[in-house]
C-alpha cells in the first residue's frame, strides 16, 4: 500500500484518521485472497445526551480496536466525505473542526485535537438521527484527501473499505483467518444519533439531505400536544395541554427548523373542556375527529379556516354553550354542511 494512501487523511483530520489508515496498512491487504462480495452492513454511533468520544493514539491495539476507536474513525470518515470544509482542515494550525452535515435540521460533529488525543461530539444544537453511506464510490470523491493514485482509484478505495470492515469485526486476525476475503463492494450504512428528537435525515454526498420523521412520535408546542402522522411530518393535534381560553390549531408548527403541517385534529382532542371559549382551526386541517370539541360548555365560537376538510367525525361539535356559532369559508359552506349532516351535527 502506498505511503500516500496511509497518510492522506492526516491532512484533513490528523491523528484520528491517520491512525486508522496506518492500521489499514498494517493489515497487509495485498496478501489477502480477494473474493467478489456485495455486502451492505448497518452500524450506529450514539452521540446523544452529550456523549463525547475520547480517543488517544497512545497504547492502541489496532488488531483489537475498541468501540471508541472505531466510532471515532467512522465519524472522521463521515466528516471528510460529507463536508468539503473538513477536507482542508489542518490540525497543525487549528485544534478544532466543526462539520455541519445538515443545516435544516441542524446536525453537526465537532472534532477537538490536543496533541495525540482527540474527542468527538455532536455540535451544540444538533437534533435527530442521520444516516450516511460509506462505500468506495463515496470515498473516491475524496481521492485528493486520501492521497489515492488516480489510476488505481477503485483498488485503493476498496482497500479503504476493507479496513473499515475489518475494524468492525472486532478481532482483525480472526476476521481474516476465518473469512480470507477482501470485500469488493462493501458498503456501510452508518446511523448517527444526535438527539432523541424524532427527525431523521438521509444524507447524500454533495446534495441536500432527505428529511423524514419518526411516525407515532409525539411533540408539544404552544400548549398543544401533537403526534407525527407520516414520514413527511404531518401532525395530528391530539390533546390540549394549556389552560388557555382561546385556542388556535395552527397551520403548521416550526420544529427543529422545519415547518410541519397540522392536518388532523384527533378524536376527543378537548372533549369536556370547561375553560375554552373560542377555537380557530388552521388552514391545513383535513379531518376533525369524533367528539374533538364535544361537551365544551363555554365554547361559544369555532372558526374553520381550512378549505381542505374532507372528514368531520360524529359529534365533533356540540351545542353545549349558549349561542354557539360555527364559522367556515364561504366557498366551502355547501360541502361542509353535508359533512356536518353526515356527522349528525345540527346548528
Amino acid at each position: 500500500m502506498k505511503k500516500s494512501f496511509k497518510t492522506g487523511v492526516c491532512k484533513a483530520l490528523t491523528t484520528v484518521a491517520c491512525a486508522a489508515l496506518m492500521f489499514a496498512g498494517a493489515l497487509g491487504f495485498n496478501s489477502v485472497t480477494a473474493k467478489a462480495a456485495a455486502t451492505t452492513k448497518n452500524s450506529s454511533v450514539d452521540l446523544r445526551n452529550g456523549r463525547v468520544i475520547n480517543y488517544s493514539m497512545q497504547g492502541v491495539d489496532v488488531y483489537k480496536p475498541t468501540k471508541d476507536y472505531v466510532d471515532s474513525y467512522v465519524l472522521a470518515m463521515i466528516m471528510v466525505c460529507y463536508d468539503p470544509n473538513a477536507r482542508s482542515f489542518d490540525g497543525a494550525i487549528s485544534t478544532q473542526l466543526t462539520s455541519v452535515l445538515s443545516k435544516n435540521p441542524y446536525q453537526g460533529i465537532v472534532l477537538t485535537m490536543n496533541g495525540t488525543t482527540a474527542n468527538i461530539r455532536a455540535a451544540e444544537g444538533s437534533v435527530g438521527t442521520a444516516k450516511y453511506v460509506l462505500n468506495k464510490d463515496v470515498v473516491k470523491q475524496c481521492a485528493d484527501v486520501f492521497g489515492f493514485d488516480k489510476d488505481n482509484l477503485d483498488e485503493e478505495a476498496m482497500e479503504f473499505m476493507t479496513a473499515l470492515d475489518a475494524m468492525y469485526s472486532g478481532d482483525v486476525n480472526a476476521y481474516f483467518q476465518n473469512n480470507g476475503i477482501e470485500p469488493k463492494d462493501i458498503e456501510y450504512v452508518v446511523e448517527v444519533k444526535y438527539s432523541d428528537i424524532p427527525v431523521k435525515t438521509d444524507n447524500k454526498v454533495n446534495s441536500n439531505p432527505t428529511v423524514t420523521y419518526e411516525v407515532g412520535s409525539e411533540i408539544e408546542d404552544n400548549g398543544i400536544k401533537y403526534r407525527i402522522l407520516d414520514a413527511a411530518g404531518n401532525l395530528s393535534a391530539i390533546s390540549l395541554t394549556s389552560n388557555a381560553k382561546n385556542v388556535t390549531i395552527p397551520d403548521s408548527v416550526n420544529y427543529s427548523g422545519v415547518s410541519l403541517n397540522v392536518t388532523d385534529i384527533a378524536q376527543n382532542f378537548m372533549k369536556g373542556n370547561k375553560k375554552v371559549k373560542k377555537v380557530t382551526i388552521g388552514s391545513n386541517v383535513t379531518s376533525i375527529g369524533t367528539k374533538a370539541f364535544y361537551q365544551c360548555k363555554k365554547l361559544k365560537k369555532a372558526t374553520i379556516k381550512s378549505t381542505k376538510l374532507t372528514t368531520i367525525g360524529k359529534k365533533a361539535f356540540g351545542k353545549d354553550a349558549k349561542s354557539f356559532t360555527l364559522k367556515m369559508p364561504k366557498s366551502c359552506k355547501k360541502a361542509y354542511k353535508k359533512l356536518l349532516k353526515k356527522a349528525k351535527i345540527k346548528f
